[in-house]
C-alpha cells in the first residue's frame, strides 16, 4: 500500500512528459533532446533517491505504527520493508528511459526485452518462493527489474539520446552512494514512534537530512547539469 502510493506520486512526475519529448524526437533536434532528457534523468534520479532512501528509514517505524495491536501475523520483518522498498527503486531507475521509449514509439524494438523481463519475473518468482516465500518472490521482481534496466541503460544511448552511457551509469551508482550515506546512521539510531503525529515530525526531520545529502553529493559530482536544471527552472519562473 505505502509502496504503490509513493510509485503513484512518482507517475506523476513523467506523465506530462512523454508529449513533449515525443515532439523533439520527431523533429529531430538531437542537441535539445541531450541536454533536456540529461537535466530530466538528474532531477529524476534526485528524487528517487531522495524518496527511496527515506522510505527504507521510515517504513518499518510506520508498519510497526499501523499494526498496533494486530497478533495474526508478524508484520515487524524488517527485510521484507527492504526489499519492497528495493524492488520499487529497481523498478523506477529505469523510468526515464522507459520515457523515451514510448516518447519515440520504439514498442516493437523493445517487445523482446519486455517479454523476457517477464519471463524472468515469473520463473524467479516461482523458484524463490518455495524457498524463501514473500522475500522470494520480492527478490525475483528485484532481478526482473535489474535485468531491464541494465537493457535500457544502454539501448536508449545507442538508439535514442545518442549519450555516452557512463552519464546515465555514473548517475544510477549515486542513487545507491547517495542511499548509503542516509541509511547509515540509522544502524545507531533507533526510531521509535508512538503516534502518528510522532512519525510525521520523524519524517520531516529524516527528510530533511536526506534532502541535504542528495543536493550536496549531484551539486559536487554533477555540477554542470545541475546549474543547467537552475537555469531552466528560473527561466520558466522568470516567464510567469
Amino acid at each position: 500500500m505505502v509502496l504503490g502510493g509513493i510509485a503513484g506520486l512518482l507517475s506523476v512526475a513523467v506523465n506530462g512528459l512523454f508529449a513533449s519529448f515525443g515532439d523533439v524526437i520527431a523533429r529531430n533536434e538531437q542537441g535539445v533532446l541531450q541536454q533536456a532528457y540529461q537535466e530530466f534523468e538528474l532531477v529524476y534520479y534526485m528524487l528517487i533517491t531522495w524518496v527511496y532512501s527515506c522510505s527504507i528509514v521510515l517504513i518499518m517505524p510506520f508498519i510497526k505504527l499501523y499494526t498496533q495491536g494486530v497478533y495474526d501475523v508478524n508484520y515487524n520483518v524488517p527485510l521484507i520493508g527492504f526489499l519492497f522498498v528495493l524492488n520499487g527503486l529497481m523498478y523506477n531507475i529505469k523510468t526515464p528511459q522507459g520515457m523515451l521509449v514510448i516518447s519515440a514509439g520504439l514498442f516493437k524494438e523493445t517487445r523482446v526485452q519486455t517479454t523476457i523481463q517477464g519471463l524472468i519475473a515469473v520463473v524467479a518468482e516461482v523458484v524463490l518462493a518455495q524457498f524463501w516465500g514473500l522475500a522470494g518472490i520480492l527478490i525475483g521482481a528485484i532481478l526482473s527489474n535489474l535485468y531491464r534496466d541494465i537493457d535500457l541503460l544502454f539501448f536508449i544511448p545507442r538508439n535514442v539520446t545518442r549519450l555516452p552511457v557512463r552519464n546515465t551509469f555514473y548517475r544510477i551508482v549515486r542513487i545507491f552512494i547517495c542511499c548509503a550515506i542516509i541509511i547509515f546512521p540509522f544502524k545507531y539510531i533507533t526510531i521509535h514512534t508512538v503516534s502518528y503525529l510522532d512519525w510525521t515530525q520523524t519524517a520531516i526531520l529524516v527528510s530533511i537530512y536526506a534532502a541535504l545529502v542528495v543536493l550536496l553529493i549531484n551539486v559536487i559530482l554533477d555540477r554542470k547539469t545541475f546549474v543547467n536544471v537552475i537555469r531552466r527552472f528560473g527561466a520558466i519562473f522568470a516567464k510567469k
